[in-house]
């Protein structure tokens, strides 16, 4: 990224002969990349007669919810849309954002007409105004009818606009053809389809197409199979099973006491969730509400004690590989059900009270249960380059309390439980510099991230004169006097087999960092830099779903 700040860092010579709207857009694309979002908007505002200048600001603009401007500048970006990215180009700057579709699907953007027709009709359906929104997305199917992320925009549009027709829903069914569910791409255009059939009143048709997609065994995000499953409480409530839909409810309470309207649902019924009873004749225990010291710590308040262990211990579980079986403790605490395999081998490098397991696939549910106990856990991937749109994700390594799981991905693979464990505000994920990180998972795991922390944003804000010396080994070294050797970083890390020597070099990656975001939490405390950290940890989720820098 420092060569990328240089070159777009012009110099008084270049300066001199670069004209003042270039200057401009070369300076608001520089401000942005350093997170200064409020200066690249009046940089930017001054070059809207580039069209490249035009469609960064709009962009800006839409992400800040300044909607008249975005529309402004983004129309003006439209008109001229043959000429975009022809500076960007320029100064090799490789700008491809990130935008959402709906709630549950992000898709990537870049400077051409189909970005554009895009932005705008995600930011007239933002304003409610539904013609405008309708006509932009109907442009863009026109520009490529198969563009499925066309097919899901314009479907959310006709499903949401006000007043609601019977000829919406009929064009969303016939948008949206019997397709396989690959990418949640896929998953978000079904359920699209299945609302469609529901406000029809087709509700056999509706609950035929989400018990089949609720069934498929793919690696779906977590927010979409909630939606699916809420989805499917609604038909069987409208169909007259109410004791179904109930139970539905109330497992989704449990995961997400804020999640849609279910909180309202279950009170409106006329048995409380505690008298509730489910099938096999059992009370139904309500679903727990945090106390003040068990609150999941969020990224505007973060608890960087982590939350307290349960009480609760369930059996311990078995987890079989190969010829080899483990007996590992299960905590209590709400997981994800799902039966993704999950291969365990303990490592023979365990030590210093470290718990180092290396799986496959995924984290197990029991490492699941634990991180869900403590409340937060240090983050760190090894990829096979630098670029998240062309190199993949080899390895996932998390630390929690005293154990490390160092996960193996085959390539292609989506991990349900750690995307669920990205996108959960409840657990605090800890990175050194989040933004490679976060870039890789979210393109390809489709992944939301909340409740984010970088140690790599700390350092440079308690440091702001050094712009040198923030690598990992040289931070623990100065700050926890604890010397990590970084020498498997160019190994090849898709090997079936990790070596000794790579699952230490993973494991000291991560193990330290929950510490470390400690110690540095406790000196912005102490400067009165808590409020900035949290701005720059906002900026830094911001950053990764709009201008992305391979």
């Amino acid at each position: 990224m420092s060569t990328l700040v240089k070159r777009l860092t012009l110099g008084r010579v270049r300066r001199f002969f670069t004209p003042p709207e270039e200057q401009a857009l070369v300076d608001g694309a520089r401000a942005y990349l350093t997170g200064d979002e409020e200066l690249a908007l009046e940089h930017l505002g001054k070059a809207v007669k580039l069209p490249d200048a035009a469609y960064l600001a709009g962009l800006l603009a839409l992400n800040n919810a300044q909607f008249d401007n975005a529309a402004t500048w983004l129309t003006s970006a439209l008109e001229r849309h043959k000429q975009l990215g022809r500076y960007l180009a320029k100064y090799r700057v490789n700008v491809t954002v990130l935008i959402p579709i709906g709630k549950l699907v992000a898709v990537p953007i870049t400077p051409n007409q189909r970005g554009v027709l895009l932005s705008l009709a995600v930011l007239y359906r933002q304003r409610e105004q539904w013609d405008e929104a309708i006509s932009r997305a109907e442009k863009l199917l026109d520009l490529d009818p198969a563009d499925m992320s066309a097919r899901l925009c314009l479907a959310d549009i006709l499903l949401e606009a006000r007043p609601s027709t019977e000829h919406n829903f009929r064009r969303v069914v016939s948008l949206i053809p019997d397709l396989d569910e690959v990418t949640a791409l896929h998953g978000a255009l079904l359920l699209c389809r299945a609302r469609a059939l529901h406000k029809l009143g087709l509700l056999e048709a509706a609950h035929d197409a989400l018990n089949a997609m609720i069934r498929r065994k793919v690696n779906r995000p977590t927010e979409l199979q909630r939606a699916l499953r809420y989805e499917r409480a609604c038909l069987y409530d409208k169909m007259g099973q109410h004791r179904r839909a109930r139970v539905e409810w109330e497992k989704l309470y449990a995961e997400d006491p804020d999640y849609a309207d279910v909180a309202d649902r279950l009170h409106a019924t006329n048995h409380p969730a505690s008298t509730s009873r489910h099938a096999n004749g059992r009370k139904a225990e309500p679903p727990p509400t945090p106390s003040s010291q068990d609150s999941p710590s969020d990224i505007s308040n973060l608890d960087t004690s982590g939350r307290r262990h349960r009480d609760e211990v369930t059996h311990g579980t078995t987890i079989r590989n190969n010829d080899q079986s483990f007996d590992l403790p299960s905590h209590g605490g709400q997981v994800d059900g799902s039966t993704t395999a999950s291969r365990v081998r303990r490592t023979d490098d365990d030590h210093d009270g470290y718990r180092i397991e290396v799986m496959s696939q995924d984290v197990t549910p029991d490492f699941l249960r634990y991180i869900y106990s403590t409340g937060k856990a240090g983050w760190d991937i090894e990829t096979t380059g630098l670029n998240w749109y062309a190199d993949r994700i080899c390895t996932v390594q998390l630390a929690c309390g005293n154990r490390v799981a160092v996960v193996q991905l085959p390539e292609g693979h989506t991990p349900q439980r750690l995307s669920q464990i990205l996108g959960d505000q409840n657990i605090l994920k800890i990175f050194h510099n989040a933004r490679f990180d976060l870039r890789f998972m979210v393109y390809h795991w489709s992944v939301i991230p909340q409740n984010v922390a970088c140690t790599l944003e700390l350092v440079r804000l308690l440091n702001p004169r050094e712009r040198a010396g923030h690598t990992l080994r040289e931070v623990l070294e100065r700050y926890l006097a604890v010397q990590i050797i970084k020498d498997q970083t160019c190994s090849d890390w898709t090997t079936a087999q990790l070596t000794q020597e790579q699952i230490r070099y993973a494991t000291n990656d991560v193990r330290y960092l929950p510490v470390l975001f400690d110690l540095l939490m406790n000196m912005a405390r102490e400067r009165r830099l808590e409020e900035a950290a949290m701005r720059r940890f906002r900026q830094m989720l911001k950053d990764v779903f709009t201008f992305r820098y391979p």
